[in-house]
């Protein structure tokens, strides 16, 4: 609040002191001041695809380049859901110029050049292909219409009826006749009523060769009138797209809705390309939006370009499909993408395996393209990561971090807090013992959303956020490789962000990964071991004496009670992945000399190794004996020894959960000491589940407390071929809000003789302390 006249001008003379930092946050990972030093190195001369909802082509932001070039280069949809059958083919009538469209109406066409004098014709309907949000906002609107024109029927049916009986007050019989129509007709429309529904608008399609190339018209009005329509050809070739005005009688601006025309096979497959929610968009510009006059709301690389693949069907509420995956990394390697960024996932029951994750791998390895995806959003108990991000080796999986400006800017919190990771955002390790969570980057951000939402941004947060802030910091690193003359490949990449991200104080590495991501580190990084032995290499870690649901384990998890009482003893195969169309004599000469390490007093390695083209194994040897209640991680790392500064060439994660054993089966009962809980504070207890037992009660009670507060209740077994999180029959997540004096109980379905965690934390945003 600013009061009087003096302070005003006070204000004035200073400018605006708004903290824009916390909008769209690049501070964090350093790539703010990486572009500050570097102009040209924003993202200029990198494609980045974006596997989402759709991206909005009209949106401010999402226009130009920072260096003047199209920021959308391609918008295709991959689901089928805007596809129209145009096969039907239809002579133009060449008096009137019209044609009689599938829907029956007679379209009055343009001056086109049409040198065949015929027209191929569709049909579509529009609720196919609007986003969910826009045709509810649509039925809502358009069931306005309805009820005030039926209001106004009715009541002159009433008044007529009204009127007639008044005026017939000993009616004949042919009177009375007359009398029945009258009420017929108010029955009629109190049915109507009772069985509204709208099916929405249906819209004629028109596809034609104007000598050149195929060109399209859709009739969004529905009047047949398409003089004023422009014809559109494929997006790529001259970046047009149309706009969806008016689908109500009362306004032409009811659905702002931006779509795109493709045309398929010679003419007969339209696609209507439009988004089938906002999450695309805001993903987009997360990654690279640019505003010229206000560059400090930029994306992250607002000098890179944008290729937007639909991979949301809106058919099924905006849920991906295998088909629509497999459709969109082909466009992606057609369109020459250096960059793939997929904000979705969800739980799984086989991590690493399956035909999508199959391509990608291919894609990563032999096609050179970086695959960057979300954690998950499924935290905070362990093993929660979600699929394909945390599970696929070739994948970077990108947890949510949030920095004290993101929550004084976005969250518009009343106190300043200490950096952490979101509550919610996705822990590992997978299964088989994989981290999971590769690096951390800002989770949050009010970035551009499309234009049917009738906003122009939004603020978002989840794992789908901080993937295209990663993303749009690797855009950056690839943009000053390519302009230095510098070799990199998705490997390369993937190591420098590694091993140079920042640590965080208080997260947990099931959560933070290998930390912070740091642009400028990385490119220093990569540019100081540029050429160095195995830099463009990925080196592959299994562990083929553990196998689980089929496959050689990735990293060792030990969780079990009966596995918890033993040494765990186990060969680690290391092998360098080659390039499938490499030249075979690069292998020939290769040979690495690693030293290898582990802080972990319970962990024992071998010192040394030598590592050639087919790889080499040694031994590794676990004690958790001795190791006290509760989760315990350590990483095995190879470091070139010719090198040490390079960090590690490849890593072993491990990670043992000590479980507490409770009473026997007739009072199998715990008892857990009082404890004081701060914003974003996590407290895990694992339990041995007696064998019998099937079901496990948590009752837990406030001592000191003020005020209200969100305790977030998690708990969890990781159950063989089951869905880990989401599906889980054993998962109890709740978010339950506290207060003095006050008792809570839950039940959740067990299985016996396998580990349960039982997770309590405070909210992140939760400001205050409760015990």
């Amino acid at each position: 609040r600013v009061r009087g006249a003096q302070q005003r001008g006070d204000m004035a003379e200073k400018g605006s002191s708004f903290p824009c930092g916390g909008v769209l946050p690049k501070e964090e990972t350093g790539a703010a001041k990486f572009i500050q030093e570097n102009p040209l190195f924003d993202g200029r001369g990198c494609r980045v695809a974006i596997f989402d909802t759709g991206v909005d082509p009209g949106v401010a932001g999402l226009q130009v380049t920072s260096d003047g070039r199209p920021k959308i280069i391609d918008v295709v949809d991959c689901t089928g859901s805007g596809d129209v059958d145009t096969t039907e083919e239809k002579p133009i009538n060449a008096d009137t110029n019209t044609v009689v469209g599938l829907s029956g109406r007679t379209l009055t066409l343009g001056n086109w050049k049409v040198p065949t004098g015929k027209v191929r014709l569709g049909l579509k309907r529009a609720f196919e292909i609007f986003p969910g949000g826009l045709k509810r906002r649509i039925k809502e609107e358009r069931k306005r219409e309805f009820d005030e024109k039926h209001r106004k029927a009715a009541t002159e049916a009433q008044r007529a009826l009204g009127e007639w009986e008044a005026s017939h007050k000993s009616p004949s019989e042919a009177e009375r006749r007359e009398k029945k129509d009258l009420e017929a007709v108010i029955e009629a429309l109190s049915e109507a009523n009772d069985q509204y529904d709208d099916p929405g608008p249906v819209w004629d399609c028109v596809v034609f060769h104007d000598g050149a190339k195929w060109r399209a018209v859709v009739d969004t009005e529905s009047k047949g009138d398409l003089t004023r329509s422009a014809p559109m050809t494929n997006y790529r070739d001259e970046r047009q797209y149309a706009t969806v005005g008016g689908v109500t009688n009362t306004k032409d601006t009811a659905a702002l809705l931006n779509y795109v025309l493709n045309i398929y096979e010679d003419g007969k497959k339209l696609c209507i390309a439009c988004d089938a929610g906002s999450h695309g968009t805001h993903v987009a510009g997360i990654v690279a939006a640019n505003f010229p006059d206000n560059p400090e709301l930029n994306g992250v690389a607002p000098g890179a370009q944008i290729v937007g693949c639909k991979i949301g069907d809106s058919r099924l509420g905006s849920m991906e499909t295998g088909t629509g995956l497999v459709r969109a990394l082909n466009h992606a390697k057609d369109m020459g993408c250096d960059l793939i960024n997929l904000s979705y996932g969800e739980s799984y029951t086989y991590e690493n395996t399956g035909r999508v994750i199959e391509m990608i791998t291919e894609f990563v390895n032999r096609h050179g393209i970086t695959f960057v995806a979300s954690a998950g959003n499924n935290g905070p108990a362990l093993s929660t990561i979600g699929a394909p991000g945390g599970t696929a080796s070739a994948i970077i999986s990108v947890g949510a971090y949030v920095s004290p400006p993101m929550m004084e800017v976005e969250y518009s919190l009343r106190e300043k807090l200490d950096p952490t990771n979101y509550t919610w955002s996705s822990r590992g390790p997978c299964r088989d013992g994989y981290q999971g969570v590769t690096i951390c980057a800002p989770g949050g951000a009010i970035a551009p959303v499309p234009t049917w939402t009738l906003q122009g941004k939004q603020l978002m947060n989840g794992t789908s956020m901080s993937s295209p802030n990663c993303c749009g910091g690797l855009a950056l690193l690839v943009s000053a490789l390519r302009h230095s003359g510098l070799q990199f490949t998705p490997h390369s990449l993937r190591r420098a962000i590694e091993n140079t991200a920042a640590p965080v104080s208080f997260i947990e590495p099931q959560a933070l990964g290998s930390g912070l991501l740091q642009v400028g580190a990385a490119f220093e990084y990569h540019r100081r071991n540029d050429g160095a032995p195995a830099a463009l290499l990925r080196m592959g870690v299994s562990l083929p004496q553990r196998v689980v649901q089929g496959r050689a384990c990735r990293g060792l998890y030990v969780r079990e009670p009966r596995e918890c009482e033993k040494v765990v003893q186990t060969l680690v195969m290391v092998t360098p992945e080659w390039h499938p169309d490499g030249d075979n004599r690069d292998q020939v000469g290769f040979e690495l000399q690693v030293e290898i390490r582990c802080d972990a007093p319970w962990v024992h390695v071998p010192q040394f190794m030598v590592v050639n083209a087919q790889g080499k194994s040694f031994d590794l040897k676990v004690d958790p004996t001795k190791l006290p209640e509760g989760d315990h991680h350590a990483v095995v790392e190879g470091i070139d020894a010719a090198n040490p500064g390079r960090g590690p060439l490849f890593t072993v994660p491990i990670t043992v959960v000590r479980p507490l054993k409770i009473g026997n089966e007739s009072d199998a009962r715990l008892r857990l000491d009082a404890r004081t809980y701060r914003p974003g504070s996590i407290d895990r207890h694992f339990v041995a589940v007696p064998e019998a037992a099937t079901l496990a009660e948590v009752t837990f009670r406030t001592k000191a407390v003020e005020g209200n507060h969100m305790l977030v209740v998690h708990a969890l077994q990781v159950v063989p071929c089951t869905p880990v999180s989401n599906r889980n029959p054993t998962e109890l997540e709740e978010y339950i809000r506290i207060r003095p004096n006050h008792e809570v109980t839950r039940r959740v379905p067990v299985v016996g003789g396998l580990t349960l965690e039982l997770c309590l934390c405070k909210w992140w945003a939760s400001l205050g302390e409760c015990t």
